[in-house]
């Protein structure tokens, strides 16, 4: 059921004609009960060892075929076991697909031989279970056994000595019932016209399953023309899809010789009266059978394991999500992917033009945990079809979603195309091992920075990109910087990276994708995607959104009269004179409004440019509000594009900052005691608190010794620990000491911090916050005073990457 091309093919057709023309009975009364197998197909069978077999019955002369008796003396001839001469009659049908279908059966009358049945097969007369049954069944009837013995006691020929061939005597029963086959699609309920048949064949004293016409035949191209699949953005809403037949070619898949009873119920299910058919200790009600995950073939294959869902239909959260969790225990790592799916016929609602569904799904992979989050953009019925595999990917398993309710004004994920996210064997490939994050959605507070590192196995450059819904790469590129350094670990050279991010506030939840990629150094290929991770920020509490960019009225320039065009027209304008100027001319009522108009707005622009750089200058995040608040209301086009984004970083940073402080002011004297009291902490506890006071400037020989620690930790008043981190700036800052910090604490994570003692994590996270805040602060300072041609030449580089991922 797995398709051969990646993203084809469905699932192996439902072919079997609706009547047998000979009639050939279900079952036999002499058989065995039927009972689960006690031993898996592959315990007792292995392909490999059967090659000798296959080989002889595919080339099987056509001659064979006009009897039953030429044909199974011909087959079973030398085979020992029931395996052996099961898996001969297998080989045989299975190359005789090309005869049936297109072969000339002009001359042949005599339906009770295997060309005739096979010429009913080709008028479609007859089924393949049915012919499987025959050939498993088949007893030599020219010529019975006790006629056979007389004739040799009359010739005194010693009968025990006398070897011939005379049947397969294989059990072998015809099984009826229903299947998710090529036509079946996932969730629909009225199931009953999709008809089939199987065999299951007693063979070494087990009873195994096979299903013949999936094993040979299977179905291309089918489509019912009712889903709508966007993946142009561009294209406007087209309705239904066109329906397609599809294609039946002949393919052998030994997935359904020997199928293990568990496996083949997620496809088939026997009918009512056959319900001990399914071989397994507890049978599956129909209801069961239509609600179970369509699991397909390579699903099994690729040992999957579906960790969350128990049904095809999944209903969807209050917001319109859902989502699928896997568990693959394969290696090498395998490859996933995704199709999205809207059914424009069953939903109430149409899908709005430039939808592009596929971005409303994302996969991340956390070690061998695979999620598939899935995002509603509006109500109704979605299908949600996965893909793995290698080289190659298959249809593992379809899923249908319902969603009665969607968030307003849904978003799609940021992403560039259906890329997985999380760290993989990609990133190892491609030079990156080591990651201090894993799992691919990274949650964060607004304002707080993260840092991703990166142990690196070979040479190469790295570089990465932050894309969101709306903003552009020259935005975006500010808020990250990548950079690589060498660590010398027991007199081993180390090479690592570390990509710092730090996003912008925002009052709402936001979302970025962090795109890395790389290549070997000095080379001039593409760079090609590593990893990704998804980057979630809450938006900003209420405490720190109060009263920001509150508008004010602005002061009203007064009047000024003596000098006004002279003022007004220097090429160096001064402010106390325009000031005065300006004074005078509204006192006398002055008629010339145009250039008095012309003294205001140049007035204006000079106040707003001095109190900008004061305001930077002094960086208090009040002052910095009115000024930012005053340059909103200007009412002219202003030339202070430069001086007003390092305001907004300022602000924006001291925001931040203040943010860092919340959890540490929470603080108790009685927590910091307990640090501090500590004779001989553990190194988790001396490296994040030597960190803390690098940052704050002290000497890294003294903080080498935990009494010196423990010394300025018992500090009171305005030389406390705590009163230290609330004046805390980050313009006066050694850089090698947060060099020095970060290298203490980059081996860390917040919760194996948090597990020794919950107040150094609460030191441990400002600290990264600080690490962070600086790293970035630092490169986008290098950044505002490169050249404009290498400016120019890099946001070349970025679209050239984008277009090419």
């Amino acid at each position: 059921m797995g398709c051969m091309n990646s993203r084809m093919e469905p699932s192996l057709a439902d072919l079997e004609a609706e009547i047998d023309a000979l009639q050939i009975p279900w079952t036999e009364d002499h058989y065995p009960r039927p009972k689960p197998p006690q031993t898996k197909s592959k315990e007792v069978f292995k392909v490999e060892d059967y090659a000798e077999i296959d080989r002889r019955a595919k080339q099987t002369p056509e001659i064979k075929a006009t009897t039953y008796p030429k044909l199974m003396n011909y087959l079973i001839k030398g085979c020992t076991t029931e395996m052996e001469k099961l898996r001969s009659i297998f080989s045989w049908m299975a190359s005789q697909q090309e005869r049936i279908q297109h072969g000339n059966f002009d001359n042949v009358t005599d339906y009770h031989t295997p060309v005739g049945y096979m010429k009913l097969m080709h008028e479609r007369k007859g089924n393949y279970s049915a012919f499987f049954a025959i050939l498993c069944r088949y007893v030599n009837q020219f010529m019975p056994y006790y006629a056979v013995i007389i004739f040799l006691l009359l010739l005194d020929i010693n009968v025990f000595r006398f070897s011939f061939h005379r049947e397969a005597e294989l059990a072998c029963v015809i099984v009826y019932g229903i299947s998710k086959s090529y036509d079946y699609e996932v969730g629909d309920r009225d199931i009953y016209h999709l008809r089939n048949c199987w065999n299951a064949v007693h063979v070494d004293e087990e009873w195994r399953l096979i299903h013949p016409l999936w094993a040979f035949r299977k179905v291309k191209g089918f489509n019912p023309g009712r889903w709508q699949f966007v993946q142009d953005p561009d294209v406007k809403y087209q309705g239904r899809a066109k329906e397609e037949k599809g294609e039946v070619v002949d393919a052998i898949d030994e997935f359904y010789f020997l199928v293990e009873p568990e496996v083949f119920l997620h496809m088939c299910r026997p009918a009512a009266d056959m319900v001990k058919w399914q071989l397994v200790p507890n049978p599956w009600s129909f209801e069961k059978f239509v609600h179970a995950p369509v699991l397909r073939q390579k699903y099994f294959s690729y040992k999957l394991k579906l960790m969350n869902q128990n049904s095809c239909i999944i209903s969807t959260s209050d917001y319109g999500t859902a989502e699928i969790q896997f568990e693959d225990n394969d290696l090498p790592e395998l490859t996933f992917t995704h199709e999205l799916f809207f059914d424009n016929h069953a939903s109430f609602n149409d899908l709005p033009t430039g939808i592009v569904l596929d971005k409303y799904c994302l996969i991340s992979r956390k070690q061998n945990k695979v999620s598939f989050h899935i995002r509603c953009p509006v109500p109704g019925i979605y299908k949600l079809r996965i893909y793995s595999g290698f080289t190659v990917l298959y249809n593992v398993c379809d899923f249908r979603i319902e969603c009665d309710k969607a968030a307003p004004d849904v978003k799609p994920y940021p992403l560039i195309r259906a890329v997985s996210f999380g760290f993989t064997q990609n990133a190892i490939a491609k030079g990156l091992d080591y990651p201090s994050e894993y799992g691919g959605i990274i949650k964060l507070q607004s304002g707080q920075g993260k840092i991703f590192t990166f142990g690196m196995t070979s040479d190469v450059d790295v570089r990465s990109v932050l894309l969101h819904h709306y903003k552009k790469l020259e935005e975006t590129k500010r808020y990250v910087v990548t950079k690589k350094r060498q660590e010398n670990f027991h007199s081993v050279e180390r090479a690592y990276v570390n990509v710092y991010v730090n996003l912008p506030l925002s009052e709402k939840e936001d979302e970025y994708a962090l795109h890395i990629y790389t290549r070997q150094k000095g080379s001039k290929e593409n760079f090609i995607n590593a990893l990704n991770y998804l980057i979630i920020m809450d938006k900003m509490p209420a405490e720190v959104t109060n009263g920001i960019m509150k508008k004010k009225e602005k002061p009203y320039i007064r009047e000024v009269r003596e000098n006004l065009r002279t003022a007004a027209r220097r090429s160096r304008p001064n402010i106390e004179e325009l000031y005065v100027a300006i004074q005078r001319a509204e006192h006398i009522q002055l008629d010339d409004k145009e250039i008095l108009e012309e003294a205001r707005i140049k007035r204006e622009k000079l106040v707003l440019e001095r109190d900008l750089r004061l305001a930077i200058l002094r960086r208090k995040e009040e002052f910095l509000d009115d000024v930012l608040a005053r340059v909103q209301d200007a009412r002219f086009e202003h030339h202070l594009d430069y001086l007003l984004m390092d305001a907004i970083d300022v602000r924006d940073q001291l925001r931040r900052l203040k943010m860092f402080l919340h959890d540490v002011l929470q603080l108790t004297q009685p927590t910091i005691s307990e640090i501090h009291n500590y004779m001989r902490p553990r190194d988790t506890i001396h490296d994040v608190m030597t960190a803390v006071f690098l940052i704050l400037g002290e000497e890294p020989v003294k903080l080498k010794k935990w009494e010196y620690i423990q010394h300025q930790m018992r500090q009171v008043g305005r030389t406390s620990l705590i009163a230290r981190i609330k004046r805390f700036d980050v313009t006066n800052v050694d850089m090698t000491n947060i060099e020095k910090a970060h290298r203490l604490i980059e081996t860390y994570t917040e919760e194996a911090v948090n597990d020794v003692s919950v107040g150094v994590a609460i030191f441990y996270k400002w600290a990264q916050n600080i690490i962070v805040e600086l790293t970035v602060t630092a490169n986008n300072e290098i950044q505002k005073y490169r050249g404009r041609r290498e400016k120019i030449e890099e946001d070349a580089q970025l679209n050239h990457l984008l277009r090419n991922t």
